[in-house]
């Protein structure tokens, strides 16, 4: 099974990137295959209550 972790705390090497290591590494001695993803250098804005979504709601409609 593929499995994705987020992280997203600002320190890469802090406490909680040293738990989900030790998470990651019991989910890799199951043979699962397993990527993190750093959400602090990503760019995530958040809702503009502009409720260009309700247009369509079946596609992605977000400004």
């Amino acid at each position: 099974m593929r499995i994705t972790t987020l992280l997203g705390s600002a320190k890469k090497k802090g406490n909680t990137a040293t738990v989900l290591g030790w998470v990651e590494a019991d989910l890799k001695s199951h043979g699962h295959a397993v990527e993190r993803i750093y959400l602090n250098n990503k760019s995530i804005g958040g809702c503009l209550g502009c409720a260009k979504c309700r247009e369509n709601p079946d596609e992605i409609a977000c400004v």
